[in-house]
């Protein structure tokens, strides 16, 4: 009973004649504060900007206008983003590499999912006040996500990715909560755990994972996954219809290019969607809606240099085709 008692003590000398080892040591991590959060900011900032200038480029019209976000938008909207991800922890099915989240307008998107964070926050610093150690995990959690997830408007609401990390923190409550409860209210047999929970959860999640990298098997099957799990993203139209394209599949690139203008009119990279709009026309040989699909371009962006040089190829080519077919009809 002695021995115990007497290595504690010695440890706990040692760590205190230590002390400014682990001083220095934790001075460290100032660096990523400063940096890591300053990085965020910066890329905030530039995304915002880029949002303001598909604003003005769409001549501030009030549709734009309610899709525009601000840092108060963002914020409002971030209590729903964090409860999927943690949806996801607990039911790992559904996910999405391009989600496109809306932006939260109305009560019921904002209210109940900012008081479940709240509560959950409010949870946190009363565990970090009572020297718990299962406050450390939630403060870790919101900590590692603060930067995407607080008031910095970055381009994208949400991705799914911004989550790994403060996964870890989701895994470390479950497993040892479990372990817990399991030990304390002695819940099945340890020989049930070992050889029926875990072998049947493993299968579960391994099942799950396996159907899910099989939307990773080629760019195609990616973006045909975004477009059906979420089809207000223009984006992931506009990449399924240039993975089409490689394809060599234009009617259906041609749809899913067409489908941007249609759920996104203002979408940033608009141009170069009437651009390959128009070069699949002039494929087809329907050269006057190629012409009129550069033209759209241009007017997006009048810089555009392929749209530039297509449409003023394109005469040339259509007087050639009716050469040929004069020469053809004679």
């Amino acid at each position: 009973e002695i021995m115990p008692s007497l290595v504690g003590s010695e440890m706990c000398i040692r760590d205190r004649s230590r002390k400014f080892y682990y001083t220095a040591l934790f001075a460290t991590w100032m660096v990523l504060a400063v940096f890591g959060p300053w990085g965020v900011f910066q890329k905030g900032m530039a995304a915002q900007g880029q949002l303001q200038a598909v604003f003005e480029a769409a001549g501030n019209s009030p549709e734009v206008a309610a899709k525009f976000v601000t840092p108060l938008k963002y914020a409002c909207s971030q209590p729903g983003v964090i409860c999927h991800y943690l949806r996801l922890c607990i039911l790992p099915v559904g996910q999405c590499l391009d989600l496109w989240w809306p932006i939260a307008n109305t009560p019921l998107q904002i209210v109940p999912q900012t008081l479940f964070i709240v509560f959950l926050l409010l949870l946190t610093f009363w565990l970090l006040y009572r020297h718990s150690r299962w406050g450390f995990p939630g403060w870790w959690f919101f900590l590692i996500l603060a930067p995407t997830s607080t008031i910095v408007p970055l381009a994208d609401l949400a991705f799914e990715h911004r989550m790994y990390l403060s996964l870890v923190s989701v895994a470390v409550i479950f497993v040892i909560g479990g372990y817990e409860l399991m030990r304390r209210w002695n819940w099945m047999s340890s020989q049930a755990w070992l050889f029926g929970v875990v072998p049947i959860t493993v299968l579960i999640l391994g099942g799950l994972t396996f159907a899910r990298n099989q939307d990773y098997q080629s760019n195609l099957a990616v973006w045909t996954d975004v477009v059906y799990k979420a089809p207000h993203n223009p984006r992931g139209h506009n990449n399924l219809g240039l993975a089409l394209d490689d394809a060599g599949r234009m009617a259906e690139a041609l749809k899913c290019y067409e489908n941007v203008i249609r759920v996104e009119p203002a979408y940033e990279q608009a141009s170069d969607v009437y651009l390959n709009i128009g070069r699949i026309h002039q494929q087809l040989q329907s050269f006057d809606l190629a012409l009129q699909n550069y033209q759209r371009s241009l007017d997006v962006n009048p810089e555009n240099a392929k749209a530039l040089t297509n449409s003023a190829i394109l005469p040339v080519s259509y007087t050639h085709l009716r050469a040929h077919e004069t020469r053809h009809d004679l």
